[in-house]
């Protein structure tokens, strides 16, 4: 066995380990537990096709090499299991959308107004995202109706649904998910600070709590919101990037004296 198929099952152990145990940063997470195996995996196999110079007869030369072999296995089964997701994500988007929809509501252009008691906030959809508010929302105080309002406004801004749907790709775990959207949540509070006080937040986050389990892992992330606000937010440490190019840098490196010559 060559020095790149051990360096292929080392890169799955890393995903299959870290998914299940994830750092406790999105970014560290993102980096290591998600982006390195799945490029240290393709970097692996692209050596392979580029030393073949894309000539088919060579390219199937390549498959008397384990690395290739097993790399190429992987990515045909990633990339198909991807777009499986990624597909079942929309269609489950619009499924939902369509039980809403059904739903007694009023419609102001792309805010829905679900007559539920329950205060509830969030958007569906990922070019075009509707806005889902409850009259729950609507009769609450105003300072704190105007920043939940202000919140999902920035979501659609943001195209934050969109983001999510493209992480699916990487087929992340429920943790992992849970940890992207409390970051892109951490975010969107800090816009809203800008112009109500903390305290506003902390009470609409409560609510939040107490009132509905819609979306994966939310209370995980309502609790890394409140932890945020109350130790402010983490640094992103420049350490983590040094590291993760340097150990692309090494899987680079070993996919080229590997490749045979």
């Amino acid at each position: 066995m060559s020095v790149g198929f051990f360096a292929l099952l080392v890169l799955l152990f890393v995903r299959v380990y870290f998914r299940k145990k994830p750092f406790g940063t999105f970014i560290q997470q993102f980096l290591f537990g998600i982006l390195l195996p799945y490029m240290g995996i393709l970097s692996l196999w692209l050596i392979h096709i580029i030393h073949a110079g894309f000539v088919p007869d060579k390219i199937i030369h390549m498959f008397h090499y384990w690395d290739f072999r097993l790399s190429t296995f992987l990515i045909l089964v990633i990339i198909p299991v991807s777009i499986y997701k990624v597909y079942t994500n929309i269609s489950d988007i619009m499924a939902l959308k369509k039980t809403l929809l059904n739903l007694p509501h009023r419609r102001f252009k792309n805010i829905i107004v679900l007559k539920v008691d329950k205060p509830l906030a969030f958007t569906l959809g990922v070019l075009k995202p509707l806005m889902f508010i409850s009259e729950g929302v609507l009769n609450l105080e105003k300072d704190v109706k105007g920043l939940i309002l202000l919140h999902e406004k920035n979501h659609v801004k943001s195209l934050d649904n969109l983001k999510i749907l493209l992480f699916s790709f990487f087929l992340p775990s429920k943790r992992e998910l849970a940890l992207l959207k409390a970051q892109i949540e951490i975010s969107n509070d800090y816009k809203t600070l800008k112009f109500y006080p903390k305290e506003t937040l902390i009470k609409a986050l409560k609510y939040a709590i107490s009132s509905h389990n819609i979306g994966i892992g939310i209370s995980d992330e309502i609790l890394m919101r409140l932890e945020t606000l109350k130790y402010g937010r983490r640094k992103t440490d420049i350490l983590n990037y040094v590291l993760f190019l340097f150990s692309t840098a090494i899987i680079v490196f070993i996919a080229i004296i590997n490749c045979p010559g």
